[in-house]
């Protein structure tokens, strides 16, 4: 899961440094993959704010990799934490989702580097998933 988190903060990081540095990214651009299309698109702005999307992505991806890396010293696999991790991956998943909708639907046209921040999102999910019911598997008493 840290990996995960890693790799997503490095994908985020890119793009916002692309952004600032009016450099182009490492992208086809001129067909149904275009990366700069999608960032320098409306929707690659936090609404409201002149913040590039990656920005987002650092934090979501940065609070991953501190749950990450928390919770092997939470007490004895707790629930509330492993819970709380489910709960967080739920949250990059709907953001991820509502990304690749504007990318499809209102866009048409989509970003790699988008996609595997995505995809690494729904990784860190579905170990989170994992992890939840491993500890809550062993909190169960054993069958008669």
């Amino acid at each position: 899961m840290a990996l995960a988190a890693v790799a997503g903060l490095a994908i985020s990081a890119y793009l916002t440094l692309t952004h600032y540095q009016a450099v182009p990214l490492a992208c086809p651009s001129g067909g149904v993959v275009d990366c700069a299309l999608v960032t320098q698109s409306r929707y690659g702005l936090i609404p409201g704010t002149m913040l590039p999307i990656g920005f987002a992505g650092i934090a979501w991806f940065a609070v991953s990799l501190g749950l990450a890396l928390a919770a092997p010293r939470v007490r004895a696999r707790s629930l509330p934490a492993a819970g709380a991790l489910v709960a967080w991956g739920l949250a990059g998943l709907a953001a991820a989702l509502y990304l690749v909708y504007v990318e499809l639907a209102l866009l048409r046209h989509l970003c790699e580097w988008c996609t595997a921040t995505h995809v690494l999102v729904l990784v860190i999910l579905l170990l989170a998933v994992g992890r939840l019911q491993a500890v809550a598997l062993e909190g169960r008493p054993e069958s008669p």
